[in-house]
């Protein structure tokens, strides 16, 4: 019979400096420019940027790294290299609950 031990840490909240909602997905990959929307909200003009100022190659790069772990951990049962380290890459704000 197969026991699951589940971890301390049950959920991550994961921020990436210079990055928005956008940079989470492959529109940092996909898209030529950044896209930035606009409306007016009372009398001001509010404008947002579909994508933050990081890197696409390192939001790939640091993507890459959280997801790797995170799925050694909770699909192949490894140990985490990261998540549960301090071993976090340094534009990444890591909460653990």
């Amino acid at each position: 019979m197969h026991t699951m031990v589940w971890s301390y840490f049950l959920a991550y909240m994961v921020t990436v400096k210079n990055s928005t909602h956008g940079n989470f997905t492959d529109y940092s990959e996909i898209l030529a420019e950044n896209y930035v929307a606009s409306s007016v909200i009372g009398d001001k003009e509010v404008k947002q940027a579909m994508l933050g100022e990081i890197d696409p190659n390192e939001m790939e790069k640091i993507m890459n790294v959280l997801l790797h772990d995170f799925f050694d951990k909770y699909l192949k049962g490894k140990d985490s290299q990261v998540l549960d380290t301090d071993e976090i890459p340094e534009d990444v704000i890591l909460i653990r609950k």
